[in-house]
């Protein structure tokens, strides 16, 4: 049976500008070198809309986020990253609905670099809102991303305030 779940593995969901229509548009198939030719194209992040052909962009893919580099994550049902660049392209690429962090990471940064990055994304408004956590074992890296954490989630409130005033 095709659920949510499976369809958001090979696939996202598209919203057109023109008529609000809603759907899933397939990115497995297409090339990166896409010229924007193609009903969906993955370098714009645009699609074409089948019922109007009106313009519309992909919503990014939701995922759990579990940033450890020594650790597993409780379930198959997260993205593991182990480094700090991975965690910052995963984050980039979808909209995580949870983030857990680590702090040390390793050797090219830590978890705080990550939530840092996640602060500033927020900040801008180009990442929704997320329920996140620290599983790390280091209690002053920890305490340092919760710190950044709590920072983003006041700029969510604060753009959703505006949201909400706006109408």
């Amino acid at each position: 049976m095709e659920t949510e779940d499976n369809k958001a593995v090979r696939s996202r969901r598209f919203d057109c500008d023109r008529c609000g229509g809603r759907g899933w548009v397939s990115t497995a198939a297409h090339d990166p070198s896409c010229d924007g030719s193609c009903f969906t194209c993955p370098v714009e992040e645009q699609a074409e809309c089948g019922k109007c052909g009106g313009a519309g962009f992909l919503e990014k893919p939701l995922i759990r986020l579990w940033i450890d580099d020594t650790r597993d994550p409780p379930d198959s049902g997260w993205t593991h990253v182990r480094t700090c660049d991975e965690a910052v392209r995963a984050v980039d690429a979808s909209q995580p609905e949870r983030v857990s962090f680590d702090h040390d990471l390793g050797e090219g940064g830590t978890g705080y670099d990550v939530a840092c990055f996640v602060e500033r994304l927020a900040y801008d408004g180009k990442i929704g809102r997320f329920e996140w956590d620290v599983h790390s074992a280091n209690p002053v890296g920890a305490e340092r991303i919760a710190v950044v954490m709590r920072n983003a989630d006041k700029f969510w409130s604060e753009q959703e305030k505006k949201q909400e005033q706006q109408g």
